[in-house]
C-alpha cells in the first residue's frame, strides 16, 4: 500500500467505516479537515502538519503533486510556510494555466477552545481537491493548478509567495478562481460571485454556467461584515483572500464564497453545522463553473 493510500485511509478509519460510507468524498474531507485531530490547522501545529499530509496525499493520488516552502514576516519573527499544489496539463493551452486556490491554514486552538474552522477554509479546500479529483484524467483546454494556500489568515502569504517565487510564471496564468468559504451561500440558495466588476468578459461565462448549476452564482463585490452587527458594515470581496495579490499583478480573477454568518472565526465553526446536501451541490456548482471557463475563456 502507498503512502498516499495508508494515510487518506489512516484518517477516514477515524471516523468509522459506517459514517464514511454514508457520506460524499466532498463531505468526508471536509469532515477530517474540520477535525478535532486537525485541531484548527494553526501553523506549526500537529494538526496543521496532519492537514498537509492528508491535502498532499489526496493530491498526490490523482496529479503530480509539489510542495512549496516560503518564508514571511509576521509580527517581529519570521515563519516558515508551505504550499501544496498540484498540476494538471492542458490539452491544447498547456502553457496557460487556471490556477484553483483555496487556503487552509486556520487559527487553531485558544483558551482551550478548538476553532474548527470548517466553513473557513476547509469547505474551500474540500472542494479544491474534489475538482483536482475530476479534472485529473479530462479533457481540458488549459492547464490547470489546484493550489492549497498557507498563511491566509496572516495576511495572504502563501499566495504571494506562490507568485514572487514563480512557482508557474505570473505570465503564463489566466486567471485565479478562489475557493474561501463555500459552506453556507446566501440563504442555501446561491453562491456569491466577485470579480466580475474589474474583469467584465468573465461575466457572460458564469451567466452560461448558471443556465446548469445547482446553486447558481450571484454577482456581488462585498459581503456584510458582521452579521450582528447594526451597523450593517460591508467588506469589500476584492481585497478579502488569496485572489489579491493575482490582481495587483494584473491577472483575472473570480472569488467565489458564501455568506457571512456568526459562527465565523469562533469556536462554533463546525463540520457539522454546515447543510451536507447544500455542500455537495455547491460542489457541484463550482465544478459545472471551472469547466465553463475552460470551455470559454478566450486568451490573447
Amino acid at each position: 500500500m502507498t503512502i498516499t493510500r495508508i494515510i487518506l485511509w489512516m484518517v477516514v478509519a477515524s471516523f468509522g467505516v459506517a459514517e464514511a460510507k454514508q457520506v460524499s468524498s466532498v463531505v468526508q474531507h471536509l469532515n477530517i479537515l474540520a477535525s478535532k485531530e486537525f485541531a484548527g490547522r494553526k501553523a506549526d501545529s500537529d494538526g496543521y502538519r496532519k492537514a498537509q499530509q492528508y491535502i498532499f496525499a489526496a493530491l498526490e493520488n490523482k496529479l503530480p503533486t509539489f510542495n512549496h516552502h516560503f518564508t514571511f514576516d509576521y509580527g517581529f519573527s519570521e515563519h516558515v510556510g508551505q504550499n501544496i499544489y498540484a498540476v494538471k496539463k492542458g490539452n491544447v493551452f498547456a502553457d496557460k494555466y487556471i490556477v484553483i486556490t483555496a487556503h487552509y491554514d486556520h487559527l487553531g486552538t485558544k483558551g482551550g477552545k478548538v476553532y474548527y474552522g470548517a466553513d473557513d477554509n476547509a469547505s474551500g479546500v474540500s472542494v479544491l481537491l474534489e475538482l483536482a479529483h475530476y479534472f485529473a484524467h479530462q479533457y481540458t483546454r488549459y492547464s490547470m493548478v489546484f493550489l492549497a494556500t498557507d498563511a491566509e489568515e496572516k495576511g495572504m502569504h502563501g499566495a504571494k509567495a506562490f507568485l514572487n517565487d514563480a512557482m508557474i510564471e505570473p505570465s503564463q496564468i489566466v486567471l485565479n478562481v478562489n475557493l474561501d468559504m463555500l459552506g453556507y451561500g446566501k440563504k442555501q440558495r446561491e453562491l456569491i460571485i466577485a470579480g466580475t466588476k474589474p474583469f467584465p468578459f468573465l461575466k457572460p461565462i458564469v451567466n452560461s454556467a448558471n443556465k446548469s448549476v445547482p446553486v447558481p452564482f450571484r454577482f456581488q463585490e462585498t459581503v456584510q461584515s458582521n452579521v450582528v452587527s447594526t451597523k450593517k458594515q460591508r467588506i469589500q470581496l476584492l481585497r478579502s483572500s488569496d485572489h489579491y495579490p493575482f490582481y495587483l499583478q494584473d491577472i483575472p480573477f473570480l472569488m467565489v464564497t458564501g455568506e457571512n454568518h456568526h459562527r465565523y472565526h469562533t469556536d462554533k465553526d463546525k463540520a457539522d453545522k454546515i447543510d451536507p446536501m447544500f455542500f455537495e451541490k455547491a460542489n457541484n456548482s463550482v465544478n459545472g463553473l471551472v469547466v465553463a471557463l475552460d470551455q470559454f475563456l478566450i486568451t490573447i
